[in-house]
């Protein structure tokens, strides 16, 4: 933001006002068109591909996955056993 100030001699806040600007024009422009919201049965069919993929009922989608390895730990004595 320093070097579009100093490039064009304007104030750094200048430029931070012009960027928050155009930014805002652009949503307001693209934001109908690209976020739209999804009907009824947008969804319906966002679960049902979701589950045909995944195998998991009643989702929409997944932010992130982690594999955990699960290690089976031997018991030997039942009594030590906590539940």
């Amino acid at each position: 933001m320093a070097l579009l100030a100093m490039s064009y001699r304007i104030g750094k806040s200048t430029v931070s006002g012009m960027i928050q600007e155009t930014c805002e024009a652009i949503w307001e422009v693209l934001q109908p068109q690209v976020l739209v919201q999804p009907s009824q049965q947008d969804w319906i069919k966002i679960e049902d591909e979701f589950f045909k993929r995944w195998n998991f009922p009643h989702c929409i989608g997944a932010i992130d996955g982690k594999h955990v390895v699960i290690q089976i730990v031997e018991v030997i004595e039942t009594h030590l056993l906590f539940f």
